[in-house]
Order: structure tokens, then sequence, then C-alpha cells
């Protein structure tokens, strides 16, 4: 029978060996390293976030020869949430809307000129019908669009509405 004292010896050298591959090339979850973070190098006033409208160029070079073409967002069923929040040099006007189905995408709130005045500025939230086309869930149909005024667009603004195709929401300052 083998004694205790001589296998616990070996189990004990076995273990603190581990130690040793633990820093070492061997042992796989070393391989790639810790990760680093590192400055993006980027063109100074271009925010990547933001896609780069892309221009077509006619035949000659000369730029677009054909207009750019109008949105064609279908008007939300109901415009759950309005939020103004208030930034450095404006504010961010953002609104949330439920639509009819679900897999709408690109939505935007499209200034309706025919009912805006000095004071008032009233935007509908529209968006585009996705392929899929059913009729889901409340939060597979909600879609959220914001748009950037700065203070000389809100100077006179009293009154922002947003309109959906059953409702619309109010806010005033």
């Amino acid at each position: 029978m083998i004694k205790p004292v001589p296998l616990m010896l070996a189990a004990m050298v076995l273990i603190t060996a581990c130690s040793a591959v633990r820093d070492s090339q061997f042992n796989p979850v070393n391989w790639f390293g810790a990760s680093r973070s590192r400055a993006v190098e980027t063109a100074e006033g271009v925010n990547p976030l933001i896609p780069a409208r892309r221009q077509r160029v006619n035949i000659l070079g000369l730029g677009s020869d054909e207009p750019e073409t109008p949105y064609e967002g279908l008007l939300v069923i109901t415009v759950t949430e309005l939020a103004v929040e208030r930034r450095p040099g404006g504010a961010v006007i953002r609104a949330s809307g439920i639509g009819g189905k679900s897999g709408l995408y690109d939505p935007r709130l499209i200034r309706d000129e025919s009912e805006s005045n000095a004071t008032t500025l009233t935007f509908e939230l529209r968006a585009l019908p996705g392929m899929i086309g059913t009729s889901g869930g409340e939060f597979a149909r909600s879609v959220t669009a914001a748009v950037v005024l700065t203070d000389q667009q809100l100077g006179s603004i009293r009154t922002i509405r947003v309109k959906g195709r059953t409702n619309e929401r109010v806010t005033r300052r």
C-alpha cells in the first residue's frame, strides 16, 4: 500500500507547476494577449457615426444629374413620446411612435411646413415599411427618430408638435 505522504508530495509538486504554465505560450488563453485601447485617426470635422452622402456623378464628372429622391415614409399610427433635450448650442427633439406593422426602418421627423409658423414647429413621425410587414407586439412596431436644432433655429419657437396618424404630442416652453 502506498503511503499518503509521498502521494501528497507528488500532488503538491504538480499543482505548483501549473503556475509556471499560466504565463507561458503553451497556455491557449494567453495566445492573443490582453486588449489595449488606441485612438482612431479621423479627418477633422468628420463624424464617423454620420454616413457621408453619396453624390451621383454624371459622365462628364460635373456633379449630380439626378435630383435626390423624396422620402416616402409612412406616418406612424401613434406618437407615444416626445422629448426636447437641451444640449450646448441647441436641443435634440426625440420622438417615439408605434407603427401599424413590424419591420419599419429609417424613421425620420419630417418638418410640416404647412402647419409650422414663427412660434410653432410641427413635425411628422414617418418610417419606411419593411419587407416583413407582419403585425407584431408593440415593441416590434416601435420606432424612434430625432432631429437636432440650433439655438438660432429655436429662437422664437414656443411650441413643438409631432403628429402621427391618430394623435399628436405637444410640448411648450
